[in-house]
């Protein structure tokens, strides 16, 4: 026992032995400095982290469902956390780099009692191979206001790569199992990394509450503590005995506090005027979103997200309403092009090179999305430049086939049919295709998108009624998918975007979104999920608006 202790020790040290030479950070206010502290921490981390799914190996096929963990040691030990994992289950590892490996469930500790509640898991490569693994930082060093960041693989991402958050340590007091922290998280991001400035894991993401900074994490000491018994296949009913603590002990680092990041960067003037709120009615009801000033070809235009816009648009400019006439509609990255009615104003001026100006951004970069006036939100870039494909949707009721009529008989909440359809509706047509039969139903509700809009024909207590069905994406009652403001209601479907963190609401899309020398970045389109929102590069408007030019000139 002693030996495998002293083992055990070295192991631990040697995780440590990554961070020694990187340097010291003390507090930080300069927002270049910092984005180059959370580069260093993220190109320390990244390769480390991993998304994993349980594999059945008879079919040899993976899971679609996924959840993260990250990768501890060169012979392939991965910590997560428990509530993702089985005891013996085969998983499939996914590095960042696209390699993909078989690993097997170890030890799991989920328990509590009185004074502790564990969620401890560990998973085993079981190839042969040196794995890129992360340094294990010190819990006790830990500090409010500390920078963080997050690496995991959301659920809502169906990519090779993990998405990058930022955010800082609220709570530091680990007894009870957990401390807490503002990078949010979402499914799919259990067991994922919780990182300190130079890159060291302090913890693994556990669970959230409804809060958006209510963010819960495992610390890593607890992992050093039961590290012998995590390393036996069992679930385990009780606590285990200990292992000899160990701490990870290497060259002082000094702090990670900066000053909290929406005060990181300021809009200067120019850039406050930009955006302007955009009113409309939309199926009936006024719809509000935000529109972004672009200045192309020596003309002033207002580009905003189309979905958003309906007819009579009105823009207000110092407290005074002015109309706007729609000029084009692009579904594909749902844009709108907008001209204000007799006002001469000035927009960010857009050229061809600003096509080019983003394309080697990175995760890390630091951003800020000006709302309006003088608010804002700062954020750090999750992604570079990627597809978001669009997700099928959830028509959300069950029919049966009732006195020779489709019926409706159950209505699922948070549905795409919750609050537009009734049990006992009889479906007549969808999208003027009839429905006579249970298999002409399965097949329409089947094949439509987030985003997309049907027309739904219905007898409802013998009258017959036309309804206009949005369709969306599935959302249960759990707490990441009810945040302020809710995902717009067209979230995906686009061609090239960035990612990143911003908290910004629905309606807050539209807006313009910079980088620390103020350049221009493009525009939020979606309030994509609970961690994070979608960017509209310039190239992508630049060549919206160059098409939209050219067919109104034919």
């Amino acid at each position: 026992m002693k030996n495998k202790r002293i083992l055990l020790m070295i192991s631990f040290l040697a995780l440590g032995l990554h961070a020694v030479c990187l340097p010291v950070f003390a507090q930080q206010d300069n927002p270049k400095k910092i984005e180059k502290m959370i580069t260093q921490g993220i190109n320390s981390a990244f390769a480390s982290t991993v998304r994993i799914s349980a594999y059945d190996t008879l079919k040899k096929k993976a899971n679609f469902t996924a959840f993260s963990g990250v990768t501890v040691s060169k012979e392939g030990h991965v910590l997560t956390a428990a509530h993702a994992m089985k005891t013996n289950q085969y998983y499939q590892i996914s590095f960042p780099d696209g390699s993909q490996h078989i690993a097997v469930g170890m030890g799991r500790i989920a328990f509590k009692n009185d004074t502790v509640a564990l969620d401890l898991g560990l998973i085993k490569i079981v190839d042969q191979g040196k794995w890129p693994y992360a340094a294990l930082a010190d819990n006790t060093k830990m500090k409010v206001s500390d920078l963080v960041l997050s690496i995991s693989c959301p659920e809502s991402f169906a990519k090779k790569t993990p998405n990058v958050r930022l955010g800082r340590l609220t709570n530091t007091n680990f007894k009870s199992g957990v401390f807490e922290s503002t990078c949010k998280m979402e499914p799919g991001d259990s067991g994922g990394g919780l990182f300190n400035g130079a890159g060291e894991l302090i913890g693994l993401h556990s669970y959230i509450k409804l809060g958006e900074e209510e963010n819960f994490e495992i610390p890593v000491y607890y992992y050093q503590k039961y590290w012998a018994a995590l390393n036996v296949a069992k679930d385990y009913k009780q606590l285990p005995a200990e292992e000899e603590q160990v701490v990870v002990t290497k060259t002082e680092l000094g702090d990670f506090k900066i000053v909290p990041v929406q005060n990181l960067i300021k809009l200067d003037q120019n850039q406050t005027v930009y955006t302007l709120p955009i009113t409309s009615q939309l199926n009936g009801l006024q719809s509000s979103i935000l529109g972004t000033l672009v200045t192309f070809a020596s003309k002033t235009y207002l580009v905003s997200k189309s979905s958003m816009v309906g007819v009579e648009p009105v823009v207000e400019i110092a407290k005074i309403k002015h109309s706007l006439k729609v000029l084009a509609r692009q579904t594909e990255n749902d844009l709108v092009l907008l001209e204000v009615v007799g006002n001469a104003l000035k927009g960010i001026v857009l050229n061809n090179r600003d096509s080019v100006k983003t394309t080697l951004s990175r995760p890390g970069s630091l951003l800020v999305s000006a709302l309006g006036g003088t608010q804002q939100y700062v954020s750090v870039l999750s992604s570079g430049l990627m597809p978001m494909p669009r997700s099928p949707g959830a028509f959300g009721a069950n029919a049966s086939f009732i006195n020779q009529k489709v019926t409706i008989t159950q209505i699922f909440p948070r549905g795409s049919a919750d609050g537009v359809l009734k049990p006992k509706d009889i479906i007549n047509s969808i999208n003027g295709n009839p429905i006579t039969l249970p298999a002409h139903y399965n097949e329409q509700v089947s094949g439509f998108y987030n985003g997309d809009t049907i027309l739904i024909d219905i007898t409802r207590d013998g009258e017959n009624m036309k309804l206009k069905m949005p369709i969306k994406l599935f959302e249960s009652n759990h707490a990441a998918y009810r945040f302020t403001g809710g995902r717009s209601l067209r979230s995906d479907g686009f061609v090239s975007v960035f990612v990143h963190d911003a908290a910004i609401k629905a309606n807050e899309c539209g807006s313009p979104v910079f980088d620390v020398d103020h350049r221009f970045y493009g525009i939020n389109i979606a309030r994509h999920s609970r961690t994070s929102a979608i960017i509209l590069p310039p190239s992508v408007i630049i060549d919206f608006i160059n098409q939209s030019l050219k067919r109104t000139a034919k």
